[in-house]
């Protein structure tokens, strides 16, 4: 039986896809899916009524959010960009750039001048969000693009592909963004409509460490730099991975799955802190300043949980100062079989296969954490 929700859902859209992303500053949760308006709730009075941003372009597929806007990406092509008045009244502003096809993800540079944004079509687009006439076209990669994100400080982009590979584009080249890398073996094949993820959720600081879920259900922690698996949380999701989302600090990560777990990793011991079973969960997020954990699930009902974490330990893992990701000789076994066609896959960077590198402890935790 599935456990009962520590809150009430809170209605937000029709059944179907529902996607939830927080204002950089945490003070509102905006939640958009099967319908011509989103909500914004405010994180500082969660109980009261949301604003409402209405009559926005067909279903959104993809959202990300500023402080005072929100970008929507939708069904029918449109990127449209909403401003927030100071009537608390949300306006279209603008449409960034538009498609022939559906939007499937937007992800927004950490300086919030660019998006970057993937429909059905192949290429992917790097629209100025200050000059839209100012666009780079990206097509290193052979098919449709399901997700993408930017690392920290956005000197990379992650293109999650449908054909099963990462590409990982350089956008700090001084002229055009180039293709730097790409990852095979971690990341499975999937449509651009299927609800699993297969999206690379970057380390809150470390610029070249990311997450992603894999074909046999794991999580497992890549290095762009070698493009080598530094760490798996296994074993405990009986579905397919639904969604995943960093702790503000880096030192807890909490995912979902189809079958309705939710789970929260202590991400340096790789143990399970938290694990619940939930209905029809989509999409998770943490708050990037409190103990305030959300999900969307698929009837379109939005979960705002404050003080979610209930044990001292985990708060104040929560609350402490980002640790490094060591991988242990457990994290360094061999890959697991493919489920769809029971191989054994290895990473592959660019096409081949590298050796597994020794493990060993940097020197320093600015080492181990990367860029910060």
């Amino acid at each position: 039986m599935p456990d009962r929700p520590p809150v009430a859902p809170r209605p937000a859209q029709p059944p179907g896809k529902t996607s939830l992303s927080f204002t950089r500053d945490g003070a509102q949760l905006l939640v958009a899916g099967c319908a011509n308006y989103a909500r914004s709730f405010r994180t500082s009075s969660i109980d009261d009524e949301p604003d409402m941003i209405d009559h926005i372009h067909d279903d959104t597929l993809a959202l990300v959010c500023g402080n005072d806007y929100i970008i929507l990406g939708a069904e029918d092509g449109t990127v449209c960009e909403y401003a927030m008045s100071s009537s608390r009244k949300w306006e279209l502003k603008e449409i960034l750039v538009r498609f022939s096809l559906p939007v499937r993800s937007i992800a927004l540079s950490e300086d919030e001048n660019w998006i970057a944004v993937s429909s059905d079509e192949v290429e992917i687009k790097v629209v100025n969000r200050h000059d839209i006439e100012n666009i780079h076209t990206l097509k290193g990669h052979p098919k449709p693009t399901k997700h993408l994100s930017y690392n920290r400080h956005s000197s990379y982009l992650a293109a999650s592909c449908t054909d099963g590979k990462i590409y990982l584009y350089d956008m700090a080249s001084a002229t055009e963004p180039r293709l730097h890398k790409t990852i095979e073996g971690i990341i499975q094949r999937l449509e651009t409509v299927d609800e699993v993820t297969s999206a690379c959720y970057w380390h809150p600081y470390n610029t070249k460490l990311f997450a992603c879920g894999t074909a046999s259900r794991e999580i497992v922690l890549v290095d762009t730099g070698s493009g080598e698996i530094q760490k798996r949380f296994p074993g405990a999701h009986n579905g397919p991975i639904s969604s995943i989302s960093w702790s503000p600090n880096g030192n807890l990560l909490a995912s979902s799955s189809h079958e309705g777990s939710l789970i929260i990793w202590n991400t340096v011991t790789g143990q399970i802190l938290q694990q619940n079973t939930y209905e029809k969960i989509l999409e998770v997020t943490w708050h990037n300043k409190e103990n305030l954990l959300c999900w969307t699930n698929s009837w379109g009902e939005a979960y705002i949980i404050p003080d979610f974490l209930k044990k001292a330990e985990h708060i104040d893992l929560l609350n402490a100062a980002p640790q490094a990701v060591v991988p242990s000789k457990q994290d360094q076994r061999p890959p697991q079989s493919n489920q769809q066609n029971g191989s054994i896959s290895k990473p592959l960077v660019n096409g081949h296969s590298r050796p597994r590198a020794r493990s060993h402890t940097p020197d320093s935790l600015d080492e181990l954490l990367g860029d910060t």
